[in-house]
């Protein structure tokens, strides 16, 4: 089996795929540092083929110490959403783009033969028409544009190894390390716990993907051979999880009755576009697993539960957590 390395591998993606590669028998190793947790990787410490590595990607020594002796990488890493990405764009910046640059020049340096990019669907902004892979890029927050950059950055490296970026839709479900500042998340969260759901604006349009089926996907292309996959480019989710707010509303009214719908005609993210999955699902037989609905179940079972004390808390939100940590360190 291969040696894998997951940047960020702490995060709400990384913590499934890194239980999906030890499931499947390769060799594991987590460079992340812990802005949001370690907690999710606990039931893997102790198991010969994993390896954490507390560490900073911004750092060159402990990206050099991450790369040795890896095959594959899945870089997730990064400061992810908009309004984390707006709150401090020069610490976006150099999280998502000069951090990146420098894993790759380590990369290649340490002959890595495949580095997996995780982008978004996002970089496709705003349009009517439906998004495909050769689809002009729109980026209308700041986030789409330091992942333009880092898509900009990956592709200059294809003659040294393989590479593959994939855009992700925008993602749902329960995870180790949860998020509540995603919409099908947020708006379950309240649903459960102050039985509304709240719309704002609602026509526009989003591709959804579940956490699990994110992991699924990128492990099915670490599993393809290097000539098969080199420079592609995918986006990763499915045409029947394209929906507007609107509908995401219903769909969440239909789980969890006696719930109110409330319509926002303010709308703080403009964004909205539908997105052609099949790409991935023609060549490298990828297809979700997860709906919405079963996604939306799994997330009331998980509020109930009381194992989540408060969706609200800062650690499942990445602006609030940039935001508290800033103040902890005593920066404006």
């Amino acid at each position: 089996m291969e040696r894998i390395l997951v940047t960020g591998g702490a995060g709400y993606i990384g913590t499934h795929l890194v239980e999906l590669l030890l499931s499947q028998g390769h060799r594991v190793r987590v460079i992340d540092n812990g802005t949001f947790g370690m907690s999710g990787l606990r039931p893997f410490y102790g198991l010969s083929h994993f390896e954490m590595q507390q560490g900073d990607i911004q750092i060159t020594a402990h990206l050099r110490k991450a790369v040795v002796n890896i095959d594959k990488i899945v870089h997730l890493a990064g400061i992810v959403g908009n309004p984390a990405c707006a709150f401090d764009k020069e610490i976006c910046n150099e999280v998502n783009v000069v951090a990146t640059q420098k894993l790759f020049d380590v990369a290649a340096k340490e002959k890595v033969k495949h580095i997996l990019f995780a982008s978004s669907c996002s970089v496709y902004g705003y349009g009517e028409d439906v998004f495909t892979e050769r689809s002009k890029l729109n980026p209308v927050d700041y986030y789409s544009e330091t992942k333009i950059q880092g898509e900009a950055i990956a592709q200059a490296y294809k003659e040294d190894m393989a590479v593959t970026i994939c855009r992700f839709a925008t993602v749902f479900g329960a995870s180790r390390r949860m998020r509540f500042d995603l919409a099908v998340n947020g708006m379950t969260a309240n649903a459960v716990n102050r039985r509304e759901c709240i719309i704002h604006g609602g026509q526009q349009w989003r591709p959804f993907i579940h956490c699990r089926d994110v992991a699924r996907a990128i492990a099915i292309a670490l599993a393809a051979s290097n000539e098969k996959i080199s420079g592609d480019i995918y986006n990763v989710g499915d045409d029947k999880l394209n929906i507007n707010l609107s509908g995401l509303g219903k769909v969440i009214c239909s789980c969890i009755p006696g719930v109110v719908v409330k319509s926002d005609a303010s709308i703080t993210d403009n964004r909205s576009y539908k997105v052609a999955f099949a790409s991935i699902r023609n060549k490298l037989g990828f297809a979700a697993e997860y709906d919405l609905k079963k996604g939306i179940k799994e997330i009331e079972m998980l509020v109930k539960s009381h194992l989540i004390p408060d969706p609200n808390l800062n650690i499942y939100s990445n602006v609030k957590t940039l935001e508290h940590n800033l103040l902890v360190r005593g920066l404006p």
